[in-house]
Formats: structure tokens, sequence, C-alpha cells
């Protein structure tokens, strides 16, 4: 019986490609945020001339930034899940008043994600 949930088995060849693919990408981007006129955001990246993107709120803007280093790197669909993905501080949220700060402490508890099941170096 075929559950949708089933991982898919990886041949080497996928592995070596997934791996050369994350290789391209940086650890560390450097990007300029700013508020479009129409309330939305705009990201330059700086590491990338030319390559910006924009979003009608920060997640889509975080997405789309994202979504920009998938086409440059031509990442083939069957792939992008296995490739890492660039989350901002959450400073930046509230620098650009994305969102409104609480003035209490907050405790929460958060469970980590990974884009690397099936994708180890061989």
């Amino acid at each position: 019986m075929y559950h949708k949930y089933t991982m898919i088995r990886l041949s080497l060849k996928d592995k070596q490609q997934i791996n050369r693919l994350r290789d391209q990408f940086p650890a560390m981007i450097h990007i300029h945020v700013h508020r479009s006129v129409d309330g939305g955001f705009v990201a330059n990246l700086a590491n990338f001339p030319g390559l910006a993107t924009e979003g009608d709120t920060l997640s889509e803007l975080i997405d789309m930034v994202n979504d920009v280093f998938l086409a440059h790197f031509e990442v083939p669909a069957k792939y992008r899940s296995y490739m890492p993905s660039y989350m901002p501080p959450l400073k930046m949220a509230q620098d650009l008043d994305a969102f409104p700060v609480r003035k209490q402490d907050i405790q929460v508890r958060m469970s980590r994600t990974s884009n690397r099941a099936g994708a180890h170096r061989s």
C-alpha cells in the first residue's frame, strides 16, 4: 500500500547532486530590506548584485528570498526540499515593525527542522 508520507529512497547519484547543489549556497547572506511604497517589503541581495525580490508580508519575503536562491542555482524541483533555507533574526522583524512587539517575556517551545533527510555525504 502506498502512503503519501513514505520517504523517497535516494540513489547515490541523487545524493551527490544534492550535495553539489547545497555546496553552492553561502553559509550567510546579506540582504538590504526596506518597506515598499505599498507597505510590503523589498529585499536586495548584497552577496548577489542584481538579485532582488519582494513580498507583501515579511513571511512572504522570506519565502521569496529562499526561492530566489533556488532559481539562481537552478535547483531541480525534486531536490528543492533538500536545500538549505535562510531565516532572518527576529530583530529584523521588530526593526521593520512587521508585527507588534510584546512587552512581556514569554516562553516558547520550538522544534527543529532539517532539510537533509536522506542526503548524507557519501
